[in-house]
């Protein structure tokens, strides 16, 4: 993964809070909805549900990795941070990408260049 990550200046998952993705459901959407309001940068969660303190830029793709970029499904309301995802997806060190919009919630899960898409309303409990 260090071959295609970089750190993003100070930008910093707070692990203090949540240090894994399967911590309890409200404390991982809470933390994700401040960090995604107040920080740019992805983060990394490793196989093991861990999520790495330092967020990072994605560097974009190799030559050869950008063979399959032509022919990826995307939505029209797909930005730069979403295509990004998009591509990184087909890295295969890559298990998923994905993306929270602190615009609307919306939730994109990204794998082996494909997504779906969850609306911030599909995602809240009863």
């Amino acid at each position: 993964m260090t071959e295609f990550v970089a750190p993003i200046g100070t930008n910093r998952w707070p692990v203090e809070n949540c240090a894994t993705v399967f911590a309890e459901t409200d404390t991982f959407l809470e933390t994700a909805r401040t960090v995604a309001l107040s920080r740019d940068g992805a983060v990394v969660v490793h196989r093991d549900g861990t999520i790495a303190e330092g967020m990072v830029r994605v560097d974009q793709l190799s030559p050869g990795e950008r063979r399959r970029t032509d022919e990826l499904p995307h939505a029209g309301w797909m930005g730069a941070r979403h295509m990004s995802a998009l591509e990184t997806s087909i890295r295969e060190e890559v298990i998923a990408a994905i993306t929270l919009s602190e615009e609307n919630g919306r939730v994109t899960v990204f794998t082996d260049g494909t997504f779906e898409d969850f609306p911030a309303t599909s995602l809240l409990a009863d």
